[in-house]
C-alpha cells in the first residue's frame, strides 16, 4: 500500500497550526525509533489508545475505497466500539489517505496532552472545546 499521500497531508496538516496535541504528537514521531512514516507510527501509536486501525475497504465499483476507524470500546477518539465508516462515499485511494489524515488530526485537536499522559482504557475523557 502507498503511504504517500497520507504522510504529505499529515505533515502539511501538523505544520498548519501551532497546537499542543499536534506539537506533542510529532515529537513523538520524531523521537520513534521504529517507523520511518506517519502511518506506521499512528498505526502503533494510536492502538496504545484504543484505535484498532485506519484504513479502507475496497467496494465492488472497481477501483474505489469506503475509508473506515477501528475502535475498542474504550479509546482515546470516543468513538463507539466497531468499524466506523469516515464517508458515505467511495473514493480513490489518494483520497481516502486524505480522509483518514483529516480524521486523524481533527480528532487529537479535541484532546489535550495529558488524555496521552493519563492514559486509563477505563476511564472517560473530556474533550477540549
Amino acid at each position: 500500500m502507498s503511504i504517500i499521500i497520507f504522510n504529505r497531508e499529515i505533515k502539511r496538516l501538523i505544520s498548519k497550526e501551532n497546537h499542543p496535541v499536534l506539537n506533542y504528537v510529532n515529537e513523538q514521531f520524531k523521537n520513534n525509533k521504529k517507523h520511518k512514516s506517519y502511518f506506521g507510527f499512528f498505526e502503533s501509536f494510536l492502538f496504545q489508545y484504543g484505535i484498532v486501525t485506519v484504513g479502507y475497504s475496497p467496494t465492488l465499483n472497481g477501483n474505489k475505497y469506503i475509508p473506515y476507524v477501528n475502535c475498542k470500546p474504550r479509546n482515546i477518539f470516543r468513538e463507539e466500539k466497531g468499524i466506523r465508516n469516515l464517508s458515505k462515499n467511495e473514493h480513490s485511494l489518494n483520497e481516502c489517505q486524505k480522509i483518514i489524515a483529516q480524521y486523524i488530526i481533527e480528532n487529537l485537536k479535541c484532546l489535550n496532552v495529558q488524555n496521552f499522559e493519563n492514559w486509563n482504557p477505563e476511564s472517560k475523557y473530556d474533550t477540549v472545546i
